[in-house]
């Protein structure tokens, strides 16, 4: 279950904010550039620091799960049990876009078109660019 993987990895956080900071400063890198140094200062921060970091990540782990959550909750139809919401929110770590990747899948083939995964995720990604902000953000 990768949500479980990566609960709690707080150097990702530390890197994300390592890298967003060197942005703001001007200093664009890439991650295979910004990986061997965020490791190197990740290494010699102290353990306070590296808890505040895991804590951060836990709590964005949550509030993320949360949010998909309320997105299931609130876009389910009668024949979704709690067991397909659970499973739902919890594979794919609950990325929205793979959920709705997943249910347009399962429309389209339910109308007769039975494309190749290939295929699908090109229209999934195609109507995932032009939904609202709203629906990129349950």
């Amino acid at each position: 279950d990768k949500s479980k993987m990566n609960k709690g990895n707080g150097f990702m956080v530390y890197r994300k904010i390592l890298n967003k900071h060197l942005e703001i400063l001007g200093v664009r890198i890439t991650m295979q550039q910004i990986s061997p140094l965020a490791g190197s200062l990740w290494g010699s921060e102290p353990k306070p620091v590296k808890d505040y970091y895991k804590e951060l990540s836990e709590k964005i782990k949550k509030a993320h799960i949360n949010r998909v959550e309320n997105y299931v909750k609130n876009n389910r139809n009668e024949n979704m049990s709690r067991k397909t919401i659970k499973d739902m929110t919890t594979k794919n770590g609950g990325n929205v876009f793979i959920i709705f990747r997943k249910q347009l899948t399962e429309y389209l083939r339910s109308l007769g078109y039975n494309y190749s995964m290939q295929e699908h995720s090109k229209i999934a990604s195609y109507l995932w660019s032009i939904q609202p902000k709203e629906v990129k953000s349950c």
